[in-house]
């Protein structure tokens, strides 16, 4: 017969879903030590033998929590995205993640620029004196002002703050787009219930994480509770 869980908010069951994973990958690297062999010698084989056979039975158990560990992470995720798609939990979060790299984009690029029109105006001048001094004969000092402005170099920038300004407004824009659009997703997997369903033989395991199991009839889908509709209702 298969149980099903309490109403739990979707970010619990979240932060299960990384818990199992996590408990899975520590106890899988524990497996290598337990089948490390027993030393043993005539003497000694009764004692080593009884030790063979503690770290046998403890490989056979560690697999058998290893495969529940990993058909309840199974169990959850597949619940848990049909939950999270019913509230449109993908869609926000797709959104998100393009506001996030676009408003990179525009911090990376096109922010904090320095002035580039200063950089222009010098080599600008400094043509324009040049072109002054051809008539202005050969005397030594001349010559040196003409081998001076020939030689003057400036790095010209390709943006400058002249181009930014409409890019800094629109990521002060989005920045505060992707705090409302965080909030509200944080809202909705704090108060969005889902009842998980499992079979008979994955209840135990989610019992030991405090969640209590009841059994069902027959298989059913899982709950979802959306949030609390709003307050005001419309009147007819």
């Amino acid at each position: 017969m298969p149980f099903i869980s309490k109403p739990m908010p979707i970010e619990f069951w979240l932060r299960l879903q990384v818990r199992l994973e996590s408990e899975f990958q520590a106890l899988r690297s524990r497996i290598p030590t337990l089948l490390q062999p027993v030393p043993a010698a005539a003497e000694t084989v009764a004692l080593a033998q009884e030790q063979a056979d503690q770290a046998r039975a403890e490989v056979f158990a560690r697999l058998s929590t290893l495969e529940n560990l990993q058909m309840l992470s199974l169990v959850l995720r597949g619940q848990l995205r049909r939950a999270m798609f019913e509230v449109e939990i993908p869609d926000i979060e797709s959104h998100i993640a393009c506001l996030r790299e676009v408003a990179g984009l525009y911090a990376d690029f096109m922010a904090g620029l320095p002035r580039r029109s200063p950089v222009a105006h010098e080599l600008n001048a400094a043509a324009a004196q040049l072109a002054g001094l051809r008539t202005a004969g050969q005397a030594e000092a001349v010559q040196a002002e003409r081998q001076r402005l020939r030689t003057m170099q400036r790095e010209l920038p390709i943006l400058g703050a002249e181009d930014s300004a409409d890019y800094e407004s629109a990521l002060r824009t989005m920045r505060s787009e992707i705090d409302q659009r965080e909030s509200e997703l944080q809202s909705i997997k704090s108060t969005t219930s889902v009842q998980l369903t499992v079979p008979d033989g994955l209840a135990q395991l989610l019992d030991s994480y405090g969640l209590e199991m009841v059994e069902l009839a027959q298989d059913v889908a899982p709950a979802i509770e959306p949030p609390a509709a709003d307050s005001t209702s419309e009147q007819s």
